[in-house]
């Protein structure tokens, strides 16, 4: 018998309902030994929240069991499988089908076995680990939200401050970077220079950026820093240092909230956020800071003044620097007095010169013309298999994406359901006191109706999708031959070919141009 251990932690674990990676191997361990069996491998996800089942070790062991390396798996208790009620209960069903076993040790019936199928509350069990991470959730939530009000949460790291020993939830000034915050607003507000000009000073000074800076004092105590390092200084920084509050004494939470379990964070309105001026050390004075809030406000109304007529650029968003991989910029080249010329230049060309990327600038007019011949030449080789090839407009394929994302949803929706109504007609005919099934009708009535609603919601939105979608796919269906025939018979390009046609194009400092096409001939010859 091929038996595994399945041992999974995470912070959804709290000190009553706790147990350890190791405590979890020894009782696995300590199961096998007495039934005179061994345990070939363990799967451990450490830290992984158990409401989502996409896990490393979980994926795994999953496809372990399909290749028959996995006859039974033993966890300590179902909650370790997951806290996802319909993801549960489909794994459940879909290893018994299989002929698969699962051992789980510490079930509200004793030790639970899949195969027996003898517990006749599985279906409560799943639904109360998933009503337990909620419930934290909410608990972890209103726990924030309390100490955000009172102004007693940090969160994350604040450059130029650090946390203080004697009390987690203030701050207190770090000398050793105070003096880089300082000489920024001294850069911004006194010498009048630029973002790019600030950058370009502090990294001749050496100074460190902040995940640099944190970098190096994590290795000082013996820890490792898991962020990307950014070893030089870029406007960002500047920006994000000038804009913070943080540094006049003045602390601001509430500004994010997550709406849904292991759900992305948005930003909130500023009325909902709370503010608490005087709580810490200031660095910089509020009349400086808000003196460069006024100088930065003058610069970015000068900005869309200038974009009001903004020149429309071609090939924004489909060409890249050849030389360093960074966007190249659409912007008016300047050739002689008065006259500007539509072209590009690399952003890290444009933001810090030559120290950065010798790519420098380009012409539009001579991508078009270097484009138009290159679409010439592809033709010419190609043209025996181009007719037979269709591009449809990525606004329709993308639409189209996600209308199958929606149907996997909900066919994955309806097989929860199912094995939901199958498992409640199970518990219900084991019980036999009114009181025991009226409970159980409780519990999952509420897991019916939740899952009811969001298929209804589901087909709405395929249906939507569908009716706007028709006509646009029906008229963007093109050949590869139809868009390079207008193309060559023009000799111009307009944007809409455009993107059907490429994906990318590189320019390189010689102005020498590399076309990446959306489609890959070589794929389709040798397929």
């Amino acid at each position: 018998m091929n038996l595994v251990g399945y041992c999974r932690l995470s912070r959804d674990d709290n000190l009553d309902n706790f147990s350890s990676i190791e405590e979890q191997k020894n009782m696995i361990l300590e199961y096998a030994n007495s039934q005179n069996l061994n345990v070939r491998k363990f799967y451990i996800d450490d830290n992984v929240s158990g409401y989502k089942f996409d896990r490393p070790a979980w994926n795994e062991m999953l496809e372990d069991i399909e290749t028959g390396l996995v006859d039974t798996i033993v966890v300590k208790d179902m909650s370790r499988v997951g806290r996802n009620n319909g993801r549960t209960l489909v794994f459940l069903d879909d290893l018994k089908e299989s002929g698969k076993n699962l051992i789980v040790l510490h079930d509200s019936g004793g030790i639970y076995n899949l195969q027996a199928d003898q517990n006749d509350t599985i279906g409560i069990t799943t639904w109360y680990n998933e009503k337990y991470v909620k419930d934290i959730s909410r608990k972890v939530k209103s726990s924030m939200h309390s100490r955000q009000k009172s102004g007693r949460l940090i969160m994350g790291k604040y450059f130029g401050y650090i946390k203080d020993p004697k009390d987690k939830t203030k701050l207190i000034v770090d000398d050793e970077v105070k003096h880089i915050i300082k000489y920024i607003f001294e850069l911004y507000i006194k010498e009048g220079f630029g973002y790019v000009q600030i950058c370009k000073m502090l990294n001749e000074k050496g100074y460190p950026t902040p995940s640099l800076y944190y970098s190096q004092k994590f290795e000082q105590e013996g820890k490792i820093y898991k962020h990307k390092i950014q070893p030089t200084w870029c406007t960002y920084m500047i920006k994000q240092i000038i804009d913070n509050e943080i540094y006049t004494g003045t602390l601001i939470t509430h500004k994010k909230a997550v709406q849904s379990i292991r759900g992305r964070s948005k930003l909130l309105p500023k009325e909902q956020n709370y503010r608490f001026e005087n709580h810490h050390e200031q660095i910089i004075s509020i009349d400086d800071f808000l003196l460069a809030k006024k100088l930065r406000d003058s610069k970015n109304k000068k900005i869309y003044n200038d974009n009001k007529n903004k020149t429309e650029y071609l090939f924004s968003g489909l060409i890249r620097c050849g030389e360093c991989g960074s966007c190249m910029s659409g912007r008016k080249i300047k050739r002689a007095k008065n006259i500007k010329i539509v072209g590009y230049s690399c952003i890290n060309y444009i933001k810090y010169g030559s120290s950065r990327c010798s790519c420098g600038e380009i012409h539009e007019n001579y991508i078009k013309i270097q484009l138009v011949e290159f679409i010439k030449v592809f033709k010419q080789h190609y043209i025996d298999i181009l007719s037979n090839i269709l591009i449809i407009d990525e606004k329709t394929n993308n639409e189209d994406k996600y209308i199958l994302d929606l149907i996997k949803r909900k066919n994955l929706l309806k097989n929860e359901l199912k094995i939901l109504i199958n498992q409640k007609i199970k518990d219900l005919s084991k019980q036999k006191l009114i009181q025991e099934k009226q409970l159980i009708e409780n519990v999952y009535e509420e897991l019916e109706m939740n899952k009811k609603q969001n298929l209804i919601n589901i087909e709405n939105n395929i249906l939507n999708i569908k009716k706007n979608n028709v006509k646009v796919a029906n008229d963007s269906k093109k050949t590869v031959l139809d868009i390079l025939n207008s193309i060559i018979d023009r000799g111009e390009i307009d944007r809409y070919l455009l993107i059907l046609l490429v994906d990318k194009i590189y320019v390189y400092k010689d102005k020498s141009i590399e076309v990446h096409l959306r489609i890959n001939i070589d794929k389709i010859i040798n397929s």
